[in-house]
């Protein structure tokens, strides 16, 4: 689900910059700026991105679970890890604006 995050980053960058126009900001400025409907944006956005590593979470488990312990205990650790970054990248963004 690694290479995955390439492409819900890319969606999330388009909804993003589309949300930008809507809420007529600029290209820098931060979806906060926009007051509660910016943050309200902004948390759609996050869980787009999120969302291949929360499928190879589950996909993890599913093979801890069919007897594939080795393997689905690294894809569980590496898609957490890397969701816990997003998450709290985004989260820290939302904060400093």
């Amino acid at each position: 689900m690694v290479p995955a995050l390439l492409v819900s980053y890319l969606a999330a960058y388009f909804v993003g910059v589309a949300l930008l126009i809507a809420l007529d900001l600029a290209e820098g400025d931060s979806l906060t700026e926009a007051g509660a409907w910016g943050v309200v944006a902004a948390v759609p956005l996050m869980l787009l991105v999120v969302t291949p590593q929360i499928v190879g979470i589950v996909l993890g488990v599913k093979a801890r679970r069919l007897g594939e312990r080795r393997l689905g205990t690294t894809g569980v650790v590496v898609n957490a890890v890397i969701a816990a970054f997003l998450l709290f990248t985004s989260v820290a963004q939302l904060i400093i604006g």
